[in-house]
């Protein structure tokens, strides 16, 4: 099991420790990260495309060797976020290499939490055990048919991919005790994130930076704009618009049931970037968020929605007052009422049609590493890039193989909604937003591998916060009775 966040911290009671606040630590990772990054600056550039996943992992080691779990939550988060910025600014200098190794770091550091699988191995009737179980087994049967394909290397990184965001995000259900902590230091960094992340956005639509544009040109994602200001769909610190709007779709799912008046203004950039990244598919979801809150949130929540919402409307005009964003946003609102139109839509159509043909030729599964830019670009195999999420993942483990993991998937869903006819907890905006968020990203699965790599961390991420949320909420219901029953024993 991964060690308790302040287990190691605790001091006799005569020398109370005095607990070190949320937003401090997410400057202390937000320092740690640009120090590491500082050689990117410079022409010894080349040096962290090993030394930053080596330095990383380290520090990440470190942490947890101290028993320091709430900064090693925090700090694999902030490294999932910006660690593609990274990689940009270091090919500027060094020029592009592809694959890169620095783009590793995450995953590295994010792998010291594969623990939850041994946790989930031993304790078979923990609510997080059978479904991760089901997963990791999918995932592990793709990777060992990977070398067939010719995409070992490939499959290796895709593995991570598949098994390390369920693995991270799931072990804050192992740590129940220490919800509060790692709850209000999750509340700081969406805050953080949503004004830091979604204003690099707007900037980079504007004053498109050289290390992003020259990213863009030897990367060749046309479907992102053109390398230029204003044509350009933004993807701030991350690999692509898509995983830019996932990100910020669940942050602001997240953030609109918190308190405090910093929230407002970093939903306002959040919604802002959103809009900037010209993801259909996030427009969506947000709209479904919308409804569920009102349907499921208390009202406290739907008034936030509300207030948002209402916001929105007056914000929009300023929003599009600039010609080109308001072609590229208008353009693709369009599409959501003629689909024949959508160029994206008709290849995932497409996809979907030829789906059966795939599948007779490789019913097993060709093995992770099969599909991907990434892969692609690894030289290993025919690499191809598939906008879908269950033809992913079907093309990649076959049909028996997606069943076992969406047969996992679908456990975890059931153990997250399951309780809410039979348990009220108090923080039951908290709980609202985590199954929103699993509710939007299982729907989202039709446009995007939603619970894979960067896209599915912090869906898992909520999923565990709220299955912690449910389990201490059990634990305060069975042990409410007991107190009667102790004090009349005590009065006989």
């Amino acid at each position: 099991m991964l060690p308790q966040p302040e287990a190691t911290l605790r001091a006799p009671r005569s020398a109370p420790v005095r607990r070190v606040g949320p937003w401090r630590v997410q400057f202390e990772m937000l320092a740690v990260i640009g120090l590491m990054s500082l050689p990117a600056f410079s022409g010894a550039a080349k040096v962290l495309r090993p030394g930053f996943p080596v330095l990383t992992l380290a520090f990440a080691a470190f942490l947890l060797m101290r028993g320091d779990y709430r900064r090693y939550v925090s700090f694999c988060l902030w490294l999932f976020l910006l660690t593609p910025e990274v990689r940009r600014l270091v090919d500027l200098r060094a020029g592009w290499v592809e694959p890169n190794m620095l783009m590793l770091a995450p995953y590295l550091c994010g792998a010291l939490s594969l623990g939850t699988l041994a946790f989930a191995l031993t304790s078979p009737r923990h609510p997080i055990s059978l479904g991760l179980v089901l997963m990791a087994f999918a995932s592990l049967y793709g990777f060992l048919i990977s070398p067939i394909s010719g995409t070992f290397l490939a499959g290796g990184y895709d593995f991570l991919r598949f098994i390390i965001p369920p693995c991270f995000g799931l072990a804050i259900a192992m740590n129940v005790g220490s919800h509060d902590i790692l709850r209000a230091d999750l509340r700081a960094l969406l805050v953080l994130s949503l004004t830091l992340v979604g204003g690099y956005a707007i900037y980079q639509f504007w004053y498109l930076p050289s290390w992003d544009a020259t990213w863009m040109e030897n990367a060749k994602m046309e479907s992102i704009g053109s390398p230029e200001p204003f044509k350009v769909r933004s993807f701030s610190t991350l690999n692509s618009p898509g995983s830019l709007a996932i990100f910020l779709m669940i942050a602001l799912t997240m953030t609109i049931g918190t308190r405090g008046w910093l929230r407002w203004p970093a939903m306002a950039i959040g919604t802002f970037a959103l809009s900037l990244t010209v993801v259909r598919a996030a427009w969506i979801g947000m709209a479904l968020v919308f409804f569920f809150y009102v349907l499921a949130a208390p009202a406290r929540t739907r008034g936030s929605v509300v207030l948002l919402c209402i916001a929105g409307v007056f914000a929009a005009p300023f929003v599009l007052v600039n010609e080109q964003a308001n072609e590229l946003i208008t353009q693709r609102l369009s599409t959501l009422t003629n689909l024949s139109a959508d160029q994206s839509a008709n290849d995932r159509l497409a996809a979907y049609r030829s789906l059966g043909d795939d599948l007779q030729s490789s019913l097993l599964g060709k093995g992770l590493g099969t599909t991907g830019s990434y892969q692609s670009a690894s030289g290993e195999g025919n690499a191809t890039v598939v906008d879908g999420g269950p033809i992913e993942i079907i093309l990649k483990i076959g049909l028996l193989g997606a069943f076992v993991y969406y047969a996992g998937v679908l456990v975890l869903m059931v153990q997250l909604f399951f309780p809410v006819l039979r348990n009220r907890p108090r923080d039951g905006d908290f709980l609202a937003a985590c199954r929103a968020v699993a509710l939007t990203g299982i729907v989202l699965q039709a446009s995007s591998p939603s619970t894979v790599g960067e896209m599915g961390l912090f869906m898992w991420l909520a999923v565990g916060f709220g299955l912690a949320s449910i389990q201490r909420s059990d634990a305060r219901m069975a042990a409410a009775p007991a107190a009667p029953d102790t004090a009349r024993a005590a009065t006989a």
